[in-house]
């Protein structure tokens, strides 16, 4: 296996290429991405990555393995497996367009057509149950001339990686899961991330069942976020209650456990969202009805509406709102499925008469508050809400907030570090007079 060639179609993307850069200290991987640009900067050494650890993986031993292109008919063949992570966009109806899967397949084909050895293709962006064997499966032997799962392999291996996180996630997953039809596919992909990843184990399942777990993770995940906050909000408004206590101790059965089971904001980001709505729409394809993805999705702007309301209650006409992250997540500068900004909408909604402005290490521009630094969004502020659990916001602790509210969505701050402020934790009702 160690003389093993890996192409990255799509490689160039923002998940894409950290996972070639850390496939070629392992591999020879060629990058095949129709970004001109940043196929020339990868190749001159100059390709940079918002991602944590990627930029000094690429100086440190793996750009002597690792070659880009633009060609994709010839990183294929030169490969002996394809990886295709491409974007799939989501469409009005919240299924996933494999516009671009295809238009890789039909160039993947074309170089099968013209290459007797056996390759493996690896579908690695998220798609629509029952399409890596359906449309997928027949572009590429329309395109080859040559029969799937016979004459070249054909998998589907979703990756769960999240953003800020890429490198950690993927060279030390919990599990990896290979959806496959022929022995020699899985024989091939499980020798490859054997080789590359510290998986605890490795789950050969249908291609189908590949497909639906892909999403289905995410809609498991943020079916167990909205259950937690749906207390947290009973919590709040319930005298006495604490929602950290009551969710450590439901989190202590190991049916439900601790993880992603705390009060914050709604899931937000590229994927939670998108992938409960690929699941409603998976399942009215199917004839049924989703009414627990159907119910997360809803619960995303109902809990907003009501992060919005605590928020107001505690803010004037006329005064000031300072929101302390923009981004859906800390140490990232996406603002795709920001909490944040729907916030500040549902904030403009009851109160229309209030200023928003904000502060995010990670974010420059936003079209709906205006960014500034934290001491002046400190100083400018009646209200301060914080979103995100961003390091930086520990100098709150040092700052001047006489006169002044914070309201901890996370419970990050803590009370007892902050002086002359009135401060609201999400989850937390009013004390009792006993």
């Amino acid at each position: 296996m160690a003389e093993t060639r890996i192409c990255y179609i799509g490689g160039a993307g923002r998940l894409g290429w950290p996972m070639a850069v850390w496939s070629a200290h392992r591999f020879p991987v060629i990058v095949a991405d129709n970004n001109a640009e940043a196929v020339d900067a990868i190749n001159a050494g100059q390709y940079h990555s918002p991602e944590p650890q990627v930029d000094s993986l690429t100086e440190f031993g793996s750009a002597y393995n690792l070659m880009a292109t633009t060609d994709v008919a010839e990183a294929v063949r030169q490969s002996d497996i394809v990886i295709v992570l491409v974007q799939t966009p989501s469409k009005f109806d919240g299924s996933f367009s494999i516009e671009y899967v295809l238009a890789a397949c039909q160039e993947i084909g074309a170089a099968l057509a013209k290459d007797d050895s056996y390759k493996v293709i690896s579908i690695s962006s998220t798609v629509n149950p029952g399409e890596t064997n359906g449309p997928i499966l027949a572009c590429l032997e329309r395109c080859s001339g040559k029969r799937a799962h016979r004459d070249f392999g054909l998998c589907y291996c979703p990756e769960f990686v999240r953003q800020g996180n890429i490198i950690d996630d993927f060279s030390r997953p919990e599990y990896v899961v290979i959806g496959y039809s022929d022995r020699r596919e899985f024989v091939a992909m499980n020798a490859y991330y054997r080789t590359i990843t510290a998986a605890l184990q490795i789950c050969g399942v249908r291609i189908e069942s590949a497909e639906i777990a892909k999403i289905g993770l995410n809609v498991a995940v943020t079916a167990k976020v909205a259950r937690a906050n749906e207390l947290a909000l009973l919590c709040h408004y319930t005298p006495g209650a604490d929602a950290t206590e009551v969710l450590h101790a439901i989190g202590l059965d190991s049916r439900i456990g601790p993880k992603y089971f705390k009060p914050g904001p709604p899931p937000g980001g590229p994927c939670f969202p998108r992938d409960n709505r690929s699941l409603t729409a998976a399942m009215l394809v199917a004839g049924l009805q989703a009414h627990i993805a159907t119910a997360t999705v809803g619960f995303e702007l109902y809990h907003s509406a009501q992060l919005a309301r605590i928020v107001v209650e505690e803010t004037r006409p006329g005064q000031t709102v300072g929101l302390l992250g923009l981004a859906y997540k800390p140490g990232v500068n996406l603002m795709v499925g920001s909490q944040s900004e729907q916030l500040a909408n549902d904030i403009y909604g009851i109160q229309p008469d209030c200023q928003i402005i904000a502060c995010d290490p990670m974010v420059k521009a936003s079209q709906f508050v205006d960014i500034l630094p934290l001491e002046q969004v400190v100083r400018q502020s009646d209200v301060l809400v914080l979103m995100t659990c961003c390091a930086e916001f520990r100098q709150l602790e040092k700052m001047d907030l006489a006169g002044k509210t914070i309201v901890d969505m996370w419970g990050y701050l803590g009370e007892s570090r902050l002086a002359g402020c009135r401060y609201v934790r999400f989850g937390k009702g009013k004390e009792l007079d006993l």
